[in-house]
């Protein structure tokens, strides 16, 4: 079976306003912002989107920054970028060391940080195809 990419649509909003706008509207859409997991999902046939909304244009969502309330991470802050932080090596120093033991440092510079916390499960018998899911019965687990 050849993996190839779906037809979609690809939409790159530059406000969160407008990502949440076209994700409440475009029916079948997802959201992609690393998609280091998301486009095997796509390519394995696991996801199918019509519309894919490409959050990396979204500037408020790509800064670490240390505020009042606490500290702000930015849902498309890369894995990279959090590892290498000044601030977080100083003041996080767990976190950026977490930071640093995802993966390789190849997909650190594209995974982020909301999606490595919104990532779907990766069981095995989950991860098949909708067909090889059907005709093995579903998992308790698919919703």
């Amino acid at each position: 079976m050849t993996e190839t990419m779906p037809q979609f649509t690809l939409m790159r909003p530059s406000t969160v306003e407008d990502a949440v706008n076209a994700l409440q509207t475009k029916a079948g859409a997802m959201l992609s912002a690393g998609g280091t997991d998301l486009f095997v999902r796509i390519r394995k046939q696991l996801a199918e989107p019509q519309t894919l909304i490409d959050l990396t244009s979204i500037e408020e969502l790509n800064g670490i920054a240390q505020t009042k309330e606490g500290l702000r991470i930015g849902a498309g802050v890369t894995l990279n970028a959090i590892e290498n932080s000044d601030l977080l090596n100083r003041d996080y120093t767990a976190l950026a060391q977490a930071a640093a033991t995802v993966a390789g440092p190849s997909h650190r510079q594209v995974a982020t940080i909301g999606g490595n916390v919104c990532l779907d499960t990766r069981c095995v018998y989950f991860n098949q195809s909708h067909w090889w899911r059907k005709s093995n019965d579903f998992c308790l687990k698919y919703a």
